[in-house]
């Protein structure tokens, strides 16, 4: 069974990497996507020993707090939408199973190659039934695929696993067969490590130029603004809205103003997002569900019960993980629900031959009733 990984920092993301993550979807079985929260368009700086972002004179700043709005907003889009279902995305900080997401996505994704290494070793090679760390599921015989430009997959060649301090033998085991850097070629390389070239190729964009041009729009005429907003957020993902889009970059461009003169890091304030609410029997309930859960697990987090610092929060720590629990519990029924209610759809149009009758193709009509009647007159 295939897993697709992609990562990246993506700021702002854009067409180019939508079609990336949309054939990654398509070759695979499940996707794993990891965001990076760290800023681009700044220049980074310690202040009074506290981390500073300087912004740079040509482009737009995009802080951690603006790329967590950014992945939030595309989960619950991807979330809505039943044919994206297979696509996962691990935000930074997540914990799953144990399993917590790295800030730098990469080391997210060496976890995953680190957990086939060890499981290769423990089982003397046989990968038949593995479990896949952030997926959280046991695959049979996966194969791991991290899509990246090829400079870039070099940062999970076999070399850059044994740096990592990886098990050599799990790691000689899996590469190139059970973990598989895949490089999409973009201009010329010089790489030399071993990868599975891309069968793909997609558009290219500049997110570093959609930066400059967001930048440039506190020069534009209030006219001219507005055409420039609605060209950039047509190389935006086109799973977002032309509404969400034109506010998020008008987030950014506002944000980058404000903050023009620089910002501490823990100085970022967590930008309000709403969570759209569901009812119990609605599609899209279970989405609302994981929104609550992700909010209260971020919320534990601010305790940091498990530190000295936050020893006295312990209680309440609890009684957040008591509600987390409570919720997921929650999803899990409403998730064997639906399953069941479609299973049970199938099986009575299997038993009542609704799938198999002759003339299933036929458009029905008037006429089709009227001949049903004909027959019992």
């Amino acid at each position: 069974m295939r897993i697709g990984i992609y990562l990246g920092s993506f700021k702002p993301m854009h067409v180019g990497h939508e079609q990336v993550l949309f054939k990654v979807a398509e070759l695979n079985d499940y996707v794993l996507f990891f965001p990076g929260f760290g800023a681009k368009g700044v220049k980074k700086a310690k202040k009074q020993k506290r981390n500073f972002y300087k912004s740079l004179p040509d482009q737009a700043m995009m802080t951690d707090d603006i790329a967590e709005k950014q992945f939030r907003m595309l989960r619950i889009a991807i979330k809505n939408n039943p044919e994206l279902s297979k696509i996962k995305i691990v935000m930074p900080g997540e914990t799953i199973n144990g399993y917590t997401a790295a800030t730098g996505p990469v080391f997210s994704a060496v976890e995953i190659a680190n957990s086939l290494a060890n499981q290769y070793v423990e089982n003397n090679g046989d990968l038949s039934i593995t479990y896949i760390p952030f997926l959280d599921m046991d695959i049979n015989n996966p194969e791991v695929r991290l899509y990246s430009d090829v400079s870039d997959s070099s940062r999970v060649s076999k070399s850059a696993l044994l740096r990592y301090k990886l098990n050599p033998e799990g790691v000689e085991g899996i590469y190139m067969k059970n973990f598989i850097p895949v490089g999409i070629q973009r201009g010329e390389s010089n790489a030399s490590h071993e990868y599975e070239p891309a069968e793909f190729e997609t558009t290219q964009i500049s997110a570093t130029e959609l930066r400059r041009r967001i930048r440039n729009l506190e020069n534009l005429s209030d006219a001219e603004f507005d055409m420039e907003v609605d060209e950039i957020s047509s190389l935006m993902p086109g799973i977002l809205s032309q509404d969400e889009k034109r506010k998020f970059i008008k987030t950014i461009q506002r944000l980058d103003s404000e903050r023009r003169s620089g910002v501490f890091r823990d100085d970022l304030p967590s930008l309000p997002e709403g969570i759209k609410r569901y009812n119990r029997n609605d599609k899209g309930y279970g989405s609302y569900l994981e929104e609550i859960m992700n909010e209260l697990q971020h919320i534990k987090k601010e305790y940091a019960s498990r530190t000295k610092a936050g020893k006295r929060y312990r209680l309440e720590a609890n009684k957040i993980q008591g509600a987390y629990s409570e919720i997921k519990k929650l999803k899990r029924n409403h998730e064997k629900q639906y399953e069941d209610q479609m299973l049970s759809e199938r099986l009575i149009r299997s038993a009542t031959g609704y799938d198999d009758y002759e003339d299933k193709d036929k458009e029905f009509n008037r006429d089709n009733v009227r001949e049903f009647f004909d027959k019992f007159k």
